[in-house]
């Protein structure tokens, strides 16, 4: 597990002289050797590198298969999509849903999400009358010229969309259409985006 988690050759040293990353290392190799029925993982892969993040995941997957349940707290939600077969959402201490992470993001009103980055910053005004838009469920600003708009047919809606911003006169940077994500979730659940409850 050392070797794996590219501890070996510290291992000598003290923890305490540790980064928070080998930290977090140093608790996976724990739970790694002790090969527990149940083991709780509070966020595993924070402060690691792209590459050690996908090494952990491997890691958690196969202890997963060989017959563990894994308690994974996590503040990334697309760490949580990838890794778990079932999805708590949780807030200020209160559980809102849980499910499997298909049910979770096809249970969100508007199967289709087009993501909108707007030349200048929305006024509250304009996210109401794009909201007037039919088959418009829902408009999230994540930052404030950037939203997300959740809605259903987008084909047919996307034109009305883009006429609207001609009407208003507002330049259109980029637009693209994506599935929901857990992200997504977390907002219809909550209200907020992660960076605003992070803020809370």
């Amino acid at each position: 597990a050392l070797e794996e988690l590219e501890l070996w050759n510290d291992r000598y040293k003290s923890v305490h002289a540790f980064s928070g990353g080998m930290r977090k290392r140093v608790e996976i190799a724990k739970i790694l050797i002790q090969r527990p029925k149940i083991a709780i993982v509070d966020e595993p892969t924070a402060q690691i590198d792209v590459v050690g993040k996908h090494r952990i995941w491997n890691m958690l997957r196969d202890l997963r298969d060989e017959g563990s349940t894994i308690l994974l707290a996590t503040n990334e939600l697309y760490e949580a999509d990838v890794l778990s077969d079932r999805v708590a959402i949780m807030h200020k201490g209160k559980l809102l849903v849980c499910d499997e992470p298909k049910k979770l993001k096809d249970s969100i009103p508007g199967g289709d999400v087009v993501e909108i980055t707007l030349e200048k910053d929305a006024p509250e005004k304009m996210l109401n009358e794009l909201r007037e838009i039919p088959r418009i469920v829902n408009v999230l600003a994540v930052k404030p010229n950037y939203l997300k708009i959740y809605l259903n047919q987008a084909e047919e809606v996307l034109p009305k969309i883009t006429e609207f911003f001609v009407k208003m006169r507002v330049q259109v940077r980029s637009i693209r259409m994506s599935e929901p994500s857990l992200d997504d979730v977390f907002a219809h659940y909550t209200g907020l985006t992660i960076e605003e409850a992070q803020r809370e």
